[in-house]
């Protein structure tokens, strides 16, 4: 009786194999084929090119983002606008340390720092002892 969960042929021969003392290479090949799925030998379906294109646009658009947030956190000489709605912590320097909440501009050079502050709240630390001048 040949149903989807029994099938005679397919015991006698796993049967047959359990007996042998090294597997029979046809048996093999025909049971491998029988218990391959009927869509194995299809060709996956692909995605179409616009996905693809769609995909790879984000991610460059995500590296250049995350390549400007990093430059703008790592340069330490040059021209960076400071902005923000909440309280935000900048390392300046080695011993300056700045958390503002509003809008200004900080300037970093080797000579040092110079910070025009236009509207909101600056803090400014700095560590004692290390020779660094406000004014």
């Amino acid at each position: 009786m040949n149903t989807p969960l029994h099938d005679d042929e397919l015991d006698a021969r796993l049967a047959d194999l359990a007996t042998h003392t090294g597997p029979d290479e046809a048996a093999l090949a025909d049971l491998h084929g029988r218990l391959r799925p009927v869509n194995a030998s299809a060709e996956p379906a692909s995605l179409p090119r616009w996905v693809h294109a769609s995909s790879l646009a984000l991610a460059a658009v995500a590296a250049l983002v995350a390549l400007a947030q990093l430059q703008s956190l790592t340069a330490e000489d040059g021209d960076r606008p400071l902005h923000a709605w909440s309280a935000t912590r900048l390392q300046a320097s080695r011993h300056v340390g700045l958390v503002y909440q509003g809008e200004g501009f900080l300037r970093s050079g080797a000579s040092g720092h110079d910070i025009r502050w236009d509207m909101g709240r600056l803090e400014v630390d700095v560590d004692p002892q290390k020779g660094v001048l406000l004014w």
